[in-house]
């Protein structure tokens, strides 16, 4: 199967500091192979996006985005191997 480019979303914040946005683009290929990597912590060409606000509680969530052709992209790398 071919690799395609996907654009992963990680919003984080520590209670009482601020909120966060993160993109990371993913080579894999499916779009969820490349959450799954995130929520595993297999992806590190995370760039910080925006901060917001103050956050009320510590938490860590992901959202597929949708995908970008090369152009587009910024840093596609490929998630870190499972580690068994």
């Amino acid at each position: 199967m071919e690799e395609k480019i996907f654009r992963v979303r990680m919003y984080s914040g520590y209670k009482g500091g601020s909120n966060y946005y993160h993109h990371a683009d993913i080579l894999e290929t499916h779009y969820m192979k490349a959450l799954t990597a995130a929520h595993q912590g297999r992806v590190c060409n995370w760039r910080r996006v925006d901060s917001f606000d103050t956050a009320q509680e510590d938490y860590v969530k992901y959202e597929y985005l949708g995908m970008v052709n090369f152009d587009e992209s910024r840093n596609p790398m490929r998630p870190l191997e499972d580690i068994i």
